[in-house]
């Protein structure tokens, strides 16, 4: 996912009302540089290899706003918005990355924090996990039940004061509390026309799960049809995939958007389906390309995304009809697709998917409660 974070990396918020929110990130993700004086300090994005760092709050006030590698703002980092809407307040922001043991021998500065939010949890706990107060560890559950499900038991609901959950059927059930994908972005300017689109692309991973609703297999089916029967007009994008001799298998890309807007669709099916409020970046990423998406996934998606936005895959019994109508889509019908997109991304509903929201709900729900 977009925004996820280090395993490794501690993100210490501290200062507010004498108090210190100790972050604890699952995947590689941000990081705050080593540079405390006149340095300029910087955020990169996808690093496997960094030395421990540490941001002041005054270097943060003093340099601005931060840029990571790629150019893009710390604002429009999730975590990096939370920062930074908390730059005027008496807030010291001290990042590390620590390698071995989960923490280890540094596990008193944890210990010491006032509250401790971890994103993601896995069943085998670190040594350290119960010796940090129940009242003080709060859970944000990114990944769905189709990749953790320990962290839905009632198990792992018990170890928490608090859980921010996409769950709409969760949120009115303690311990747990609603937030929102922060993963808005406009659509992009440079949208090649349509009679110089491909018909259909596919950006996933090859993976796999036990879980009863997950939907890993069915875009090994959609994948398949069109590998069989599109060749000319299909592609496949994702890791993985070699081993399964797809004559449309393109490889991995940098940048998703750059290679997405040259498809008139995408599929774009969840990790999972019939979760209500489970609406990840990958219909976003979509939106952002100017390419309309096949969705499958949230069972209430029409609550958060209208109709015209995209084309629902549960409305076509068989691929064959699928492929029948998106060759025979004409341009216009198209292009209104593009401009009710256009309209979303640009309205009240989609502003929940923004990193702002996120640092609201996450100042509401954690920092402040």
């Amino acid at each position: 996912m977009v925004f996820r974070f280090s395993i490794f990396l501690a993100l210490f918020v501290s200062g507010l009302f004498g108090k210190t929110i100790a972050i604890i990130p699952d995947s590689p993700g941000i990081y705050i540089s080593d540079e405390e004086s006149d340095s300029e300090p910087s955020i990169s994005g996808e690093l496997s290899s960094v030395t421990p760092g540490v941001l002041t709050s005054d270097g943060y006030r003093l340099k601005g706003i931060i840029y990571n590698q790629n150019g893009e703002s710390l604002i429009n980092h999730p975590l990096g918005r939370v920062i930074y809407d908390l730059r005027d307040t008496d807030i010291k922001f001290i990042s590390k990355q620590y390698f071995g043991g989960l923490f280890g021998r540094h596990f008193e500065s944890i210990r010491k924090a006032d509250k401790v939010v971890f994103f993601n949890i896995y069943q085998s706990l670190p040594a350290w996990f119960c010796q940090v107060p129940k009242h003080k560890r709060y859970l944000i559950a990114f990944e769905p039940p189709s990749v953790y499900p320990w962290m839905y038991s009632s198990k792992c609901q018990e170890l928490f004061h608090k859980i921010l959950t996409f769950d709409d059927d969760l949120i009115n059930i303690k311990p747990y509390a609603k937030y929102y994908y922060p993963v808005l972005k406009p659509m992009i300017s440079n949208i090649p026309a349509f009679s110089k689109k491909k018909l259909l692309c596919i950006f996933a991973g090859n993976k796999s799960s036990k879980h009863p609703n997950e939907l890993y297999s069915e875009r090994k089916k959609a994948i398949t049809f069109f590998d069989q029967n599109y060749s000319e007009e299909f592609d496949l994008y994702g890791p993985t995939w070699e081993s399964e001799n797809f004559t449309t298998y393109r490889g991995t890309v940098p940048i998703k958007e750059d290679v997405m807007k040259h498809y008139k669709f995408s599929i774009c099916y969840e990790n999972i389906e019939n979760i209500s409020g489970y609406i990840t970046e990958k219909i976003f990423e979509c939106f952002q390309a100017g390419c309309v998406p096949i969705y499958l996934g949230a069972s209430n998606i029409l609550d958060y995304i209208p109709k015209t936005c995209f084309i629902d895959k549960n409305e076509f019994a068989s691929y064959e009809e699928l492929a029948d109508h998106l060759t025979h889509l004409d341009e216009s019908t198209y292009h209104e697709y593009l401009i009710q997109i256009e309209k979303f991304l640009r309205s009240k509903k989609a502003k929940l998917y923004s990193v702002e929201n996120f640092s609201r709900i996450f100042q509401q729900e954690i920092v402040f409660d």
